[in-house]
Parts: C-alpha cells; sequence; structure tokens
C-alpha cells in the first residue's frame, strides 16, 4: 500500500515534445511505493518508468517542486493507480427477515459480504459528491439500489401551506418541502434506514439530494430535509433503499453492521468476479505543486471517491495519454500556473466533472496559455447532474481544440473570462435531461469577452422541459461572443434554437449551416429597463475583476463600446438552414441580420452542404467543422 508521498526537488528543466515519450528510455524502473526515492535521485531530464500491473492507494502521492521529470508508465500503459481495494467472501442471502423487504423475483440472487471483516470501516456518506463509496465489478461501476432504476417519479402536487404563485416559466408550488406521490411502491420505503432521493425540486436547471424525513402512506405524502421551494409536478428519484435492489448491478450498505449487498450482473460468480469497494477520498490521487518542465505519461487513475489529478501552479506541466475512470468528483484540475498541457487522455464515467482549467488575470489580460486536446470526456454528471460539465476553462488565454465532449444530462462546457477559444470540437448527446440549458452555456457577465467558438461540430442536443436547450446558450447578458464556422446538426428544441440568446447583445452568429434545427437562433429579449437594472446590480462585483472602461479593454473589445447602448443588438449573417423550420423564434426589429439563406436537405447530410460547391455561391466561408474530432488517441485506437 502507498503512503503518502511529498517530494521536494530541484533540477534543470527539458522541455519534452508531445508524443515523443515512448521512445525515450527509462532511467529509473520503479514502483509507485518508490517513486519518491527515484524522483530524488533522478538526473535533469531523467524517465521514470513506474512498473505495470494495479496500485492500490490509501493515501495520495504529492510531487512539490519538480523540474525536469518524465514519468510514465509501464507494462505498455497499463501502470493503474486505484483508489479502491477488492471486496471478496460474498455470501448467498438467506436472512428470511431481509429477503421478505425484497422483490419476489430477486430473492435468492442477492448476496453479500461484511467490509468490517475485511478492514474497511470508512462508509462516508451515500449521498455527498467526493464522500460516497462507489462498488465495482470488473471495472464497471455498480448502482447504488435506486427506484425507478431509470428516470424519475412525478409528484402531482406540492403540499406545503405556503404557496409560491406562479413565476416566470410558469411553475407553482409550495415553499415546505413536502409533496404527494401516486406510486404505492414508495411505501415501502417506511422501514429503510437511510432513504434519500435526488430531483429537480422547482427549475429544471438544478437538481439536489435531500434525506426523506418522513412518507405518511395513509396519504400518500413524502416530506425531504431542506429547501424553500417544490412545485407540482416535480420529478425524483430514491435511492439508497435496500427495498428497491431489483435489479442485476444494484448494491445497498448497512453502515450499522457494515454489510454490503449486491445484486451481481447477469452471468457474474460473485466468488470469481474482481469487486472492488473505493476508500481514497483525498481530494486527488496525485497532486503536482509548482512543478516545472514534468510529463506525466500513460498512467490511469480508477476508482476513487473523489478525484484524480491536480496540477497546482507551475509551469509546463504536460499530462498525456493517460486515462481517468470511475472516479466520484471532479476528475482533473488545473489551478494556475502557465501553460500547462492536456492531451490524447480519455475521462469516462464520472460522478460530477471532468476537466477544470483556470489560469491567467483577467485584470491584466495575461494569458494562461492552457491547453486541452485530443481528449474525450464522456458519461460525465453521473451522480450530480447540473453544472458539472466536462471541460470548464476560466480566466484568460485558455484552448480546447479537437476533443470530444458526450453523454452529460446538462450542460458539457463554459469558458468563463477573457480571450477563450474552442474550436474543432464535437460536442454530442448532452444537455439531455436538464431544462434552459446548452451544450455551451455562459450567464450574468458581460465584461467576458473575446470568447470565440469556431468549427466545432454539435449533434442531437435536444433535451429540455419547458424552455428547452440549445447547442449554445448565451444567458442573462452575456455579449461579444463569436460563434462562427459551425455545424449544428439537430440542436434545439421548444422554444431554442441551435444557438439561444437571452438578453446579449453585440454576438456574432456567421457562416454557419444549422441542419435540421426548429430554429437557427433563438431570442429572449431584456429590454432596455431590465437591462440597465441588472447590470446596475452586478457592475459593482463586474467591477472589481476587470475595468470595462480602460482603454485596453475597449481596444481589445471595440464591441463593447456600444454596451448598453443597443440592448439585445447582435448580428447574424452569412448562416445556411437546411431542413430548420425558420431563421428566429421570437425575432425582434433590433436584430442585424443579412444573407442566411434556407433550403431543404433532399436526403443529403450535413457535411454535403459544407462543400465549397453550395457555400461559394451564397457568399458563405469556409466551414471545415466536419474536420472536428480527436486526431490522436491511443485509448481510441480500436474504437
Amino acid at each position: 500500500m502507498l503512503k503518502r508521498l511529498t517530494v521536494i526537488i530541484c533540477a534543470m528543466a527539458l522541455p519534452i515534445a508531445a508524443g515523443a515519450l515512448q521512445a525515450a528510455p527509462p532511467a529509473h524502473n520503479v514502483s509507485p511505493e518508490d517513486l519518491a526515492k527515484a524522483i530524488e535521485s533522478a538526473s535533469p531530464g531523467d524517465t521514470i518508468c513506474l512498473s505495470g500491473g494495479t496500485h492500490q492507494l490509501t493515501e495520495p502521492i504529492t510531487i512539490i517542486g519538480a523540474k525536469g521529470l518524465i514519468i510514465i508508465a509501464g507494462g505498455e500503459n497499463k501502470t493503474v493507480l486505484s483508489g479502491s481495494v477488492p471486496v471478496k467472501g460474498w455470501k448467498k442471502l438467506r436472512d428470511r427477515k431481509l429477503l421478505s423487504r425484497l422483490r419476489p423475483e430477486v430473492r435468492g440472487k442477492v448476496w453479500w459480504t461484511d467490509l468490517k471483516g475485511q478492514g474497511i470501516s470508512d462508509f462516508g456518506e451515500p449521498a455527498k459528491a467526493g464522500k460516497r463509496p462507489l462498488l465495482y465489478c470488473d471495472g464497471a461501476e455498480q448502482t447504488l439500489a435506486r427506484y425507478p432504476n431509470e428516470g424519475f417519479i412525478i409528484s402531482p402536487k406540492a403540499l406545503g401551506e405556503t404557496i409560491i404563485p406562479p413565476v416566470e416559466n410558469g411553475n407553482s408550488g409550495a415553499q415546505e418541502p413536502v409533496f404527494a406521490y401516486e406510486d404505492p411502491r414508495i411505501d415501502s420505503w417506511v422501514d429503510e434506514k437511510e432513504p434519500w432521493t435526488c430531483g429537480y425540486w422547482f427549475y429544471d436547471w438544478i437538481d439536489a439530494c435531500k434525506p426523506i424525513e418522513s412518507i405518511d402512506v395513509k396519504s400518500k405524502s413524502m416530506t425531504v430535509v431542506g429547501g424553500k421551494a417544490y412545485r407540482h409536478g416535480l420529478r425524483f428519484f430514491g435511492f439508497n433503499l435496500f427495498c428497491e435492489i431489483d435489479s442485476p448491478g444494484e448494491w445497498y450498505l448497512d453502515r450499522d453492521s457494515g454489510r454490503l449487498y449486491w445484486y451481481p450482473p447477469e452471468g457474474v460468480s460473485p466468488a470469481e468476479a474482481a469487486t472492488t469497494f473505493s476508500i481514497l477520498r483525498a481530494k486527488a490521487m496525485l497532486t503536482l505543486k509548482d512543478c516545472e518542465d514534468v510529463t506525466i505519461s500513460g498512467l490511469s487513475f480508477c476508482e476513487s471517491r473523489r478525484g484524480a489529478l491536480k496540477v497546482d501552479g507551475g509551469r509546463n506541466v504536460r499530462i498525456l495519454d493517460c486515462r481517468f475512470e470511475n472516479l466520484g468528483d471532479a476528475a482533473v484540475k488545473v489551478e494556475g500556473g502557465e501553460s500547462h498541457l492536456i492531451d490524447g487522455c480519455v475521462l469516462r464515467h464520472l460522478a460530477t466533472s471532468g476537466v477544470t482549467m483556470k489560469g491567467g488575470d483577467r485584470a491584466s489580460f495575461k494569458r494562461a496559455n492552457h491547453v486541452m486536446s485530443n481528449t474525450l470526456v464522456e458519461d460525465y454528471e453521473r451522480f450530480k447532474r447540473t453544472y458539472n460539465g466536462a471541460f470548464t476553462g476560466s480566466g484568460c488565454g485558455i484552448t480546447m481544440h479537437h476533443c470530444i465532449l458526450r453523454d452529460g444530462p446538462s450542460s458539457a462546457f463554459t469558458l468563463e473570462g477573457n480571450d477563450l477559444v474552442a474550436e474543432f470540437n464535437i460536442i454530442e448527446k448532452v444537455a439531455y435531461e436538464s431544462d434552459d440549458q446548452g451544450g455551451f452555456d455562459l450567464y450574468l457577465d458581460p465584461s467576458m469577452r473575446g470568447i470565440e467558438m469556431r468549427y466545432n461540430l454539435w449533434r442531437d442536443i435536444r433535451g429540455g422541459t419547458r424552455y428547452g436547450v440549445a447547442a449554445i446558450r448565451l444567458d442573462d447578458l452575456i455579449s461579444g461572443v463569436k460563434i462562427c464556422g459551425n455545424v449544428f446538426e439537430r440542436c434545439g428544441s421548444i422554444e431554442f434554437g441551435g444557438v439561444q440568446i437571452h438578453g446579449g447583445s453585440e454576438n456574432t452568429v456567421e457562416d454557419n449551416l444549422f441542419y435540421d434545427c426548429p430554429y437557427a437562433v433563438s431570442f429572449t429579449p431584456y429590454g432596455d429597463s431590465l437591462w440597465h437594472a441588472t447590470w446596475q446590480r452586478i457592475a459593482p462585483d463586474i467591477s472589481k475583476k476587470m475595468d470595462m472602461q480602460s482603454e485596453e479593454f475597449l481596444t481589445r473589445y471595440p464591441e463593447a463600446r456600444a454596451m448598453g447602448k443597443r440592448v439585445d443588438v447582435n448580428v447574424v449573417r452569412n448562416n445556411l438552414l437546411v431542413d430548420c423550420d425558420s431563421l428566429f423564434f421570437r425575432e425582434t426589429v433590433l436584430q442585424i441580420k443579412a444573407n442566411n439563406t434556407s433550403m431543404r436537405s433532399e436526403g443529403r447530410p450535413a457535411e454535403y452542404f459544407c462543400s465549397p460547391e453550395v457555400l461559394d455561391p451564397l457568399g458563405i466561408k469556409r466551414i471545415p467543422a466536419f474536420e472536428a474530432g480527436i486526431e490522436r488517441n491511443i485509448w481510441l485506437k480500436d474504437e
């Protein structure tokens, strides 16, 4: 087992080109247990090769102040750092009292084991990201027993006494956390020890977990803990419920006895399966603090209760060809520093977010020059289902390019700050569960400028319950964003188009293809009075981050000189609409629009309409979005 490794060294820096690491001969072949000694004895530019196989971490690894090091995986990129331990000793459940609480069809299919007897005593919390224990079988996350197994229960009515009249989106309800239910199956939850719920309680753009306080089976009502707004028709599901172990892969942990109950997947023998239980709850499995010219290549980080990797400060740290899977919290965090790179990585099956990169200084326009490229992030927000995107770039001078972001219930990414770029990425099948969201989502700070989204391919983004979902959503005064050369294929729903603008100005939407979208661009205008009232409210906080009246700001972003003078005015020009219902939803006469052409596909695919033969006669610039996506990634060569 690994203990905490804190390493303070000083060595010469040695720049290494991405993609050239596997040819470098290792100077040290070590196990992770000997990493500290290897770093201390390494010469400038040495390569440290970690031995292959799976290494269980009981404490995190911290490297401080390292320079000029290359740390690579051994065994053909098969060094795995794991935050879980094996679980054995499975027995068929034969306790009649417990069996009687299960559905008849699963009795005889549930197994149990004693975690305390195996030295595991930290059971964490069932409903808090980063503290939730997770169970895996052959590397696949098992499901903490829930009902329904997919989707939500709809409550017919909020039952609180303090009425909330209809708000702007038509929702109404009550303040107190009590509501009706109709499904009689919920009656059996009365006997559960730690029953929890997760739901969209009033608005469909924010979820939360709440413990069940009580269930009244006579009145068919449930009371949960916390919150001040519950709507009629709210949606929720229950979890951490022993009685709902009814589907292969579901499990439950009795924290009093330390017994873990599990319904194995079909065809799996508990005695032979590789079952593991997460125990590591450090913020990161590996932290690189104030490091310079350090490369991590080919490592796998799996099955921690929290995150995998943190880069804190430093310069030119490169995370190349690494794999991050089955993590209970934000997978990778880059905090400050400059010129850090994440390239050729895969992030999958994440309870919350994927990669967060922060850096640079907005006030002085100092660039971080952080980059994420050739990286796949998929199946994120498995637990915390909103506002935990696949990627967040925050600060100044950060770029994401040639990545794939897919399969998330809410927004895929955001760029928060100045001079931030997303280009040649594929964003698909996201924001399918929440409402009033976008594949890209940004709101309430018009000082965030120099944001460009170009040459990206957006596909199948059509969620929403009341307002809808867009591929790109610019909310609450977001202004000056440039959207060009993108393909929006089957994006937008209800009141939202492929691009949704809410109260923003000076945004430019040009030279894009909208294919099979209900609208190209939708607007929710603010109007002068609401815009200026909102600006007066938020301006004091924004002025602490950015001087929007400085000559440097206005020179960099000349469109900002018109801020507040042409409210709700945006530029939409030179776009091609194919099989779309309309150019605009809620069109206003204020928009500057020109040369937006509509036509029918007649069965031809979206890629056809990006050809020069189609675009040149229309006066639309080249749209290279079908060149988007990953160019090099060792983990995806067989996919």
